[in-house]
């Protein structure tokens, strides 16, 4: 068998697959390409592929310094400010009513350096995988319990006094 581990209903899968995602100033925009967050131990391993193979990147992220992970089903905003600015030209009508009607579903993980993004489908288990990665981080950072050593056996303690002499 080549894939040891079969799609199950239920199971947690320890990735995700879609298309990468890009901030620009503040609006969240999807490139072209296919991308891929996989858990493996202790780090989340991000592939990114662009189209036609030009750009090809790898980032491993310490689970530890993840900080939030966001799931989000929005608007693409995008496309409303390219409708308004090309509303002089029939096209912009276009573009405002497809921002109306496209929805589409991504998950940013926060990390103190960076926000990756992955747009994804809706058939995806992103709920379970952030669940995973959240508990697994949450095992990572959890304080290490010190091992209490075992009392020692109480003895009798001997009296070490001198005798009283008579004198």
């Amino acid at each position: 068998m080549a894939n040891s581990q079969l799609s199950r209903p239920g199971q947690v899968m320890p990735e995700i697959h879609g298309r990468p995602g890009q901030v620009w100033g503040s609006v969240v925009i999807p490139a072209s390409g296919k991308a891929t967050m996989r858990i493996v131990g202790d780090t989340l391993h991000t592939s990114t592929k662009t189209s036609y193979g030009l750009e090809k990147k790898e980032i491993h992220t310490r689970i530890q310094n993840i900080d939030a992970v966001e799931v989000v089903e929005g608007r693409l905003w995008w496309l409303l400010f390219l409708g308004i600015a090309t509303l002089l030209w029939v096209i912009g009508i276009v573009f405002i009513v497809l921002f109306f009607v496209l929805k589409q579903n991504w998950i940013v993980v926060h990390t103190p350096c960076s926000h990756l993004i992955l747009f994804y489908k809706k058939s995806e288990n992103v709920q379970g995988f952030c669940t995973n990665l959240l508990n697994l981080s949450r095992q990572l950072n959890a304080p290490a319990i010190p091992r209490q050593q075992p009392p020692a056996q109480a003895t009798r303690p001997t009296n070490t006094r001198p005798a009283p002499t008579a004198g």
